[in-house]
């Protein structure tokens, strides 16, 4: 925990803009939990609160997301036993299964949130907090709410100009990138998201969406099929006569090597 606020604290100096997640793993929990029965496991959680609060508060005073959490708790049969969490009778108790999400960031309201959640949605939740697209392809996590607002991340196909519309008006404009994130969109709202490419003013993408979680819209170019006008083109012909040459070549020295034998 000391080597963790001493890493904020130089970061905050040395590298005030650069973005970092540092991660902080206390596996003496379950050891505890394990090998020192209830009260053993009862006095390691104490001791870990105790000496969370200075990097918590080193957090809080450089602005840095706090998160906390756990892969799973710890259940016991009696005040005497040792604790587990995967086999039975364990498995199946709140303690095993039921972890703690602790979460303390620039723009979390404090408030308790009740309902279920699972482990997978951890992922697609940290990255709202810090204000980025959820791009995650091998995740089926859900991002948990914890903001009042949503966030809209849009990526286009190349550079190009881009426009945010709700109820008819205009409402964010701008160009020259192919990269954009909009903060503070309303949960409640429906946007639609257009975007045009440069160089041409004819192509135009475009997306209805409802801002209901934070949200990544990738805009592709659709390269699935070929105009057939394209196959008659020069650069075409001449690739297709060069392969035929040289199947004809190729067809002419195998036969002149099956009459030498």
């Amino acid at each position: 925990m000391t080597t963790a606020s001493q890493i904020v604290e130089y970061m905050a100096v040395e590298a005030p803009e650069q973005k970092y997640i540092l991660t902080v793993n206390v596996g003496a929990v379950d050891a505890a939990g394990h090998y020192r029965k209830y009260e053993g496991y009862i006095g390691t959680i104490q001791g870990l609160d105790r000496d969370i609060v200075p990097l918590f508060q080193t957090c809080t005073e450089h602005n840095i997301a706090f998160v906390f959490t756990a892969d799973h708790g710890m259940s016991f049969t009696s005040s005497d036993s040792k604790g587990g969490h995967q086999s039975d009778p364990y498995s199946g108790m709140d303690e095993a299964q039921m972890i703690p999400f602790t979460v303390h960031a620039p723009d979390v309201p404090v408030k308790l949130l009740n309902g279920e959640h699972g482990q997978q949605d951890i992922a697609s939740t940290v990255l709202s907090i810090m204000n980025l697209p959820n791009g995650l392809k091998n995740s089926d996590g859900i991002q948990i709410p914890l903001k009042e607002h949503t966030m809209l991340g849009v990526r286009g196909p190349s550079t190009g100009t881009i426009e945010l519309w709700t109820e008819g008006e205009l409402i964010q404009h701008a160009s020259n990138d192919n990269n954009y994130v909009f903060i503070g969109l309303d949960r409640q709202k429906k946007y639609t998201v257009k975007f045009i490419p440069d160089g041409t003013k004819s192509e135009m993408f475009q997306k209805e969406i409802e801002a209901g979680s934070d949200q990544l819209v990738v805009f592709s170019m659709d390269t699935s099929a070929s105009d057939p006008a394209d196959y008659w083109k020069p650069l075409y012909i001449i690739g297709a006569l060069v392969i035929i040459l040289i199947n004809i070549v190729g067809l002419l020295y195998i036969r002149r090597i099956l009459k030498e034998q």
